[in-house]
């Protein structure tokens, strides 16, 4: 029943992504309506086990030539995988073949700057923890970002996922942090004051970051 409602919610919101794709390109530009049925198209593939092309069509409400387009180019980009054939034949005669989501496509860095020690985490595509690395924290902030680099590459290795597959970094701390400028204004039990936390990071680890307190990063999770 779950599954359903999954996908009852699915084709809803895909089907308001229909006026995207027929909407008048004065108000929408030709690249921002590209990205956002591939997004559409993408989400689909990735809530799915498997789907083929015409079932993406009726649950999106693009056109097939639509879809089979930018199926082509998350195929080339590896994002999506081509599998079997579906069992019964389609409206054309012929079984459709079925496709998913490549969850090594991507990966994601998690940082957990704690009291204790410092959590590094690598999840893959489809947001699957691959690896967790610890160390003991270090109560200087710019050697605590010092020793990233070193906990990132051991993480990436254990979860068998290149580097360059590398998308974003989410980093927590338990402080006060402006969400406008990344700082960290304050982490008493960490004795960091007023360290752009966020800014050393992008510089380190040279990947989009975002920085929360744990109370934020606890309501995400």
């Amino acid at each position: 029943m779950e599954g359903r409602t999954n996908h009852d919610e699915l084709d809803r919101w895909a089907s308001s992504s229909k006026a995207v794709e027929v909407a008048d390109t004065g108000k929408v530009g030709h690249q921002s309506m590209r990205q956002v049925n591939r997004s559409v198209v993408l989400d689909l593939v990735r809530e799915a086990d498997s789907i083929s092309r015409p079932e993406l069509a009726r649950r999106s409400g693009l056109t097939k030539p639509t879809v089979a387009a930018i199926i082509e180019d998350l195929l080339r980009q590896d994002v999506v995988r081509e599998l079997g054939y579906t069992d019964s034949a389609g409206a054309g005669g012929r079984p459709a073949r079925l496709l998913e989501f490549n969850a090594d496509s991507a990966a994601y860095l998690g940082v957990d700057f704690g009291v204790e020690e410092t959590l590094v985490a690598i999840a893959d595509g489809r947001g699957a923890i691959r690896s967790v690395v610890t160390s003991p924290s270090l109560k200087n902030p710019e050697r605590a970002v010092a020793t990233l680099p070193e906990l990132v590459a051991s993480a990436l290795k254990t979860s068998r996922l290149p580097r360059a597959r590398l998308q974003a970094v989410g980093a927590s701390v338990p402080g006060l942090i402006d969400q406008t400028t990344g700082m960290c204004k304050l982490a008493p039990n960490l004795g960091w004051k007023d360290y752009p936390l966020r800014s050393e990071l992008e510089r380190t680890l040279r990947r989009p970051v975002v920085v929360t307190n744990i109370t934020q990063t606890a309501a995400i999770a």
